[in-house]
């Protein structure tokens, strides 16, 4: 059609077509395409009158009165003259081409030589350059007649406040809300690795290892019901020597690659139990209570129960929950939960059951005011979730073990059972050299005779004959002190090891052993 207007000779007006886009600027590298969209001189019958018009075209004509448009406004470039006629803009054009045309080596100084009318070329091109004109279209062109009208203008503009304001406002608060949302990232990002390399540092200060940890038996994951793919559990000891590592590079590397999972872990279970069992091992407790909420937030399939124990032990471990009323609705999940899963799992789930109400006990324990009958009552239900999971797990495995070490624990801490607290306490010294033993097992039997050591000790202080308790009290601390000495082996980061090795170094000391 284009080429149908230009070349038919019906009509005396012509054709001038303004882009500059790619496509149209590749075709016109065809000398074909070009020849069809191209006036003719009627002198000569070269083609030389394109039909292609550029930015640099619409200035020239907005700026020169005598090529102004039809209609368009009067040109006053303030910094030249008022009019240049056209046969003068035809001069300089033609020698600007002769210019072109010869190459002269001095170009600049033959551009320098040339006027449009008084002015140096030099000066209009730099007031084509500037958009000079556009001073005409603002100050010197006269609108026409309707748009003179006040009211119209104050209703245009009216609406168009409204309009902007709508969109700037919906625009700012998406903005707003994304710029929040990334600022919130960042700073709970940066506490995870704060938080990661000063608990590192701590932990690190129990770590007497010399061999990598075994994550289920040696880092207690069993105690939670969890069972872990060989590559997960291959991957779970790799974040803890990193995590442990003497290289003070890897160690912070490694922290920041941690600290960017738990952000990453919760759409997966696989990373979000491999977080959560480094945070256990790091006693981050609130942070696997926010990995485990964001997990089931995610999860579109029900949350692993072993999940739900530990996040309800980490509550009671931050502490999160205080309050007896608080503490009681997490026991009654936990136990809950554990009466309405099937027979296998439960027998899985009951010694982290038993945990969480431990860990209620001590909480009670600590309190200003303890509940004596709270306080008996949390004691024998963590013993018997302990002792139930005994019964039901086969004997001469890992959890059995666990379970097993649970009771003599909690029995010896809290005096609860004492028949049955020494029956265990029996069956964990059996243990001793065998695949099951594990150091916190010796910590117990240490810690057995420590808690025995302490009331000898207040005894003795009553007797007068003091003789025979003397000899059981030192017979017990001596006891404590080669547990710790020869058989607790590895110990993996446990800072309530040395708690207890300090209590009987006080001991000690009190009792002049």
């Amino acid at each position: 059609m284009l080429h149908g207007d230009i070349h038919s000779g019906e009509s005396d007006r012509l054709v001038r077509f303004y882009t500059e886009t790619h496509v149209v600027s590749e075709l016109w590298r065809d000398q074909t395409i070009r020849e069809l969209l191209s006036y003719r001189s009627n002198s000569n019958g070269l083609i030389d009158h394109s039909v292609l018009r550029d930015a640099d075209y619409f200035n020239v004509r907005a700026n020169f009165d005598a090529l102004r448009f039809e209609g368009g406004p009067a040109v006053n470039i303030r910094r030249g003259p008022v009019s240049v006629p056209i046969d003068e803009l035809e001069r300089v054009a033609n020698e600007l081409t002769n210019v072109v045309e010869q190459g002269e080596t001095r170009f600049e100084s033959a551009i320098q030589r040339l006027y449009v009318g008084e002015q140096p070329l030099t000066d209009t091109v730099r007031d084509l350059e500037s958009l000079s004109f556009v001073r005409n279209v603002w100050f010197q062109y006269e609108p026409p007649e309707p748009l003179l009208d006040k009211d119209l203008w104050n209703e245009v503009w009216d609406f168009s406040d409204e309009m902007v304001a709508g969109v700037l406002d919906t625009e700012l608060a998406t903005v707003r809300e994304q710029l929040r949302a990334e600022v919130s990232q960042i700073e709970t990002w940066s506490y995870n690795f704060r938080a990661l390399l000063g608990r590192v540092v701590e932990v690190k200060t129990g770590w007497r290892a010399e061999s990598m940890p075994e994550p289920l038996r040696d880092l207690g994951i069993i105690r939670w019901g969890i069972n872990l793919e060989p590559a997960e559990s291959d991957r779970l000891r790799q974040y803890v020597m990193d995590l442990m590592s003497v290289d003070d590079e890897v160690r912070e590397r490694t922290c920041v690659t941690f600290a960017t999972l738990i952000e990453s872990a919760p759409p997966s279970l696989s990373d979000t139990v491999i977080t959560v069992c480094v945070l256990w091992f790091l006693r981050l407790f609130q942070a696997i209570i926010n990995v485990v909420d964001e997990h089931e937030r995610l999860s579109t399939a029900p949350v692993m129960p072993s999940l739900l124990i530990m996040r309800a032990a980490a509550r009671l471990r931050a502490p999160t929950v205080t309050e007896r009323p608080a503490i009681d609705k997490v026991i009654l999940e936990v136990v809950t939960l554990c009466e309405h899963v099937g027979p296998d799992l439960r027998k899985q789930l009951l010694l982290g059951s038993g945990f969480v109400l431990y860990y209620a006990f001590l909480l009670e324990k600590n309190a200003k005011h303890p509940d004596q009958r709270r306080l008996a009552s949390l004691a024998r239900r963590s013993f018997e979730a302990g002792d139930e999971a005994v019964q039901l797990l086969p004997e001469n495995t890992l959890a059995w073990a666990f379970a097993m070490n649970h009771c003599a624990y909690v029995g010896t801490v809290t005096g609860v059972h004492p028949d049955k607290t020494s029956d265990y306490h029996d069956r964990v010294v059996q243990l001793r050299g065998s695949e099951f033993w594990h150091y916190r097992f010796a910590d117990s039997v240490a810690w057995h005779h420590i808690l025995l050591a302490k009331d000898e000790l207040r005894n003795v202080k009553k007797l007068r004959n003091r003789s025979k308790g003397k000899k059981r009290l030192f017979e017990r601390i001596r006891e404590a002190q080669r547990l710790y000495e020869h058989e607790l082996g590895d110990i993996f980061g446990d800072i309530e090891i040395l708690g207890h090795r300090m209590e009987l170094n006080k001991l000690a000391l009190d009792s002049g052993v």
